[in-house]
């Protein structure tokens, strides 16, 4: 195909001369435009087939490779399948033993103390400015 891709650009270049050259009153000079040109529509004919065989294996080879890669797939999901099924299998018999334990109960404990949260903060507060104040009583004296 390379091969005739460089002559149908050789004889494409080789009329592009020609006709550069051309007087058409001179009848040798016609012939050899003629000539040309003929030469020209068949190494492009010639090119045409090559590039139309060269899309068909192409297409083919992309049928062939689609075909290759369901097969893969078949075997792919088929393996898939049995593992969904064995594990839903397995954690189905894992939540049937689960139903046998005694279930607990939470209770929730009150508070033991009568101060709120908010209390608790300003008495937390409190008692840090009192431990200060005896430091620095500490200190001084």
């Amino acid at each position: 195909m390379e091969k005739a891709r460089t002559e149908y650009r050789a004889s494409l270049s080789w009329m592009k001369d020609v006709s550069q050259e051309l007087d058409p009153d001179t009848y040798k000079q016609m012939e050899k435009f003629r000539k040309v040109q003929e030469t020209v529509k068949k190494t492009k004919a010639v090119f045409d087939r090559y590039k139309l065989d060269c899309l068909q294996k192409v297409d083919l080879l992309a049928a062939a490779r689609c075909n290759m890669f369901s097969h893969a797939l078949i075997l792919y999901h088929n393996s898939m399948l049995q593992f969904a099924s064995a594990s839903a299998q397995a954690f189905s018999e894992i939540a049937n033993s689960c139903q046998d334990h005694n279930k607990f109960e939470f209770s929730v404990l009150k508070e033991l103390s009568d101060m709120k949260p908010e209390d608790e903060v300003t008495g937390a507060l409190e008692s840090d400015k009192d431990n200060e104040d005896k430091l620095v009583h500490l200190i001084i004296y």
